[in-house]
């Protein structure tokens, strides 16, 4: 189990090598994000100010007005059809982007997902002596991990196709790199007799 903690620490040190290389040049280089210039930043900071009562998740058109009635419901389709679609995360407050506090949770994240992989390798038998379908078993979980969380956020919050596929490729080749340590150090336990 030892191993598997140390295995888990070292490949969460991996994986956010990783986001840091990610996030700090591929999506600069990439550009996912639309870009506002400053007079229309200062518009959509001093509106959401002005409309917003508090800090949270914002949908437009607001999903809850249909739960009023059918002609609700149907006045809510005819808005989610016609456009604008906006979804806000809005933090009145702020935040710092380079928290410590911040960093050393996403570690403790990628470490502890790690952790998992390492026990679904130790308990593992049969091919899972081998490094090669140990990795085999780390790609699987990471394709299955980023299509469901990235793929769910296109089809269920409308997020663009590009800023998801970008995604995709940071939490896939993320989980296969920390899951590729975790293969090279954790092999299955023996089952008991």
């Amino acid at each position: 189990m030892i191993r598997a903690v140390l295995a888990s620490l070292l490949a969460g040190g991996v994986m956010f090598l990783w986001g840091w290389v990610y996030w700090g040049f591929l999506v600069m280089a990439l550009n996912p994000y639309g870009e506002l210039d400053a007079d229309a930043e200062a518009a959509v900071v001093e509106a959401a100010k002005a409309a917003l009562p508090s800090g949270g998740v914002y949908y437009v058109p607001d999903p809850y007005s249909a739960r009023e009635g059918e002609d609700s419901a149907k006045a809510w389709k005819a808005k989610h059809e016609a456009g604008p679609l906006l979804e806000v995360f809005y933090h009145p407050e702020g935040r710092n982007p380079m928290d410590p506090g911040k960093f050393l949770t996403g570690f403790l994240h990628m470490a502890a997902v790690a952790f998992l992989l390492a026990l679904a390798m130790r308990k593992g038998g049969g091919c899972l002596a081998k490094y090669g379908c140990r990795l085999g078993l780390a790609a699987l979980v990471a394709v299955v991990a980023a299509t469901w969380v990235d793929g769910g956020e296109i089809i269920w919050f409308h997020h663009p196709v590009k800023w998801e596929a970008i995604q995709w490729v940071y939490h896939a080749v993320g989980l296969l790199l920390g899951g590729a340590v975790v293969a090279a150090l954790v092999k299955p336990v023996a089952a008991s007799q």
